[in-house]
């Protein structure tokens, strides 16, 4: 179906709430909006390790709002441009036609994608490269991570070279359950999956009933409910969380554990190593990618 795209920059961010207030009145289907000060300002706070684009380019950035129109829907346009001029307030509209995707195009997106030498991660719906000895099917649509990132890449790198056969191996912030499924097809004994957010335990029990593994998932804020020692924690999550989890791996990793970090950007790998070696654990393995960076530490 044809649309048209309708988009409102405005000349100040002084207008932005009756801006706001304007478009969730004549587009109660809904709407998007971008400010760019909600950024700076998670960025200012420390909320976010990093952005695609800099605080500079953030700051000189306009804010906009986007709605879609039905293409023959003309007289509803320019009802709604009148209605704005008859505010008094300036904007520069903006309007190109759009035609919607078809339902299922967001797939070509994601195609199987080669990672290690054994490891390949494929949606369910296609067919696998054949490259590597362990499959791990993915579901992109299911909202949690699809493998694709960066931080994965490295967690699964980092994972293939600690060799999980015959091991005890923990997914801590499991999130879709990749690493867990992927530590499992690679040979691992026990697999555990945590995580604080219920959807994402539930995602990593569908994850491993689509590649037919047995594993647990289960509820656990960090290690916080996890019981016994483990031969290899693997924890793919932001820096600061990670700062949080590295003074409790003693408790839990066995006495020639490893813990496999990920999730670390690089303005703050310093960090990490700085605490990983103050609770006595050693760098094994280094790992640096275009943003981030990954760690396999073991006990002192």
């Amino acid at each position: 179906m044809a649309y048209i795209k309708l988009e409102l920059i405005l000349a100040s961010l002084d207008d932005w709430p009756q801006a706001v207030l304007f478009f969730d009145e004549v587009f109660p289907e809904g709407f998007e909006q971008y400010d760019p000060r909600d950024i700076l300002a998670h960025l200012a706070k420390g909320d976010w390790d990093a952005h695609e684009y800099s605080a500079d380019i953030l700051a000189e950035d306009q804010a906009r709002l986007t709605a879609y129109l039905a293409a023959e829907d003309r007289d509803r346009l320019a009802d709604i441009k009148y209605r704005w001029a008859a505010l008094g307030l300036d904007g520069a509209w903006t309007q190109t036609p759009y035609d919607l995707p078809d339902q299922d195009a967001w797939r070509d997106h994601f195609q199987p994608m080669k990672v290690t030498d054994r490891i390949e991660l494929c949606p369910y719906w296609a067919s696998p490269l054949g490259e590597g000895a362990v499959v791990v099917l993915t579901n992109p649509g299911i909202g949690f991570g699809t493998g694709t990132d960066e931080t994965t890449q490295l967690a699964l790198r980092l994972l293939d070279q600690a060799d999980p056969a015959g091991k005890r191996v923990c997914d801590v912030g499991c999130g879709s359950g990749i690493l867990a499924v992927a530590a499992k097809k690679c040979g691992a004994g026990e697999v555990l999956a945590v995580d604080n957010d219920p959807q994402a335990v539930a995602a990593a029990a569908d994850m491993a009933q689509l590649n037919q593994v047995d594993l647990t998932s289960q509820p656990s804020d960090l290690l916080q409910d996890v019981r016994g020692r483990w031969d290899i924690i693997i924890a793919n999550i932001v820096t600061d969380v990670l700062l949080v989890l590295i003074p409790n791996l003693n408790d839990r990793l066995a006495p020639t554990g490893q813990a496999l970090l990920s999730g670390i950007h690089k303005g703050r790998l310093a960090e990490i190593q700085e605490q990983a070696a103050q609770y006595g654990l050693i760098e094994e393995a280094r790992l640096i990618g275009k943003d981030w960076c990954g760690l396999a530490l073991k006990k002192g």
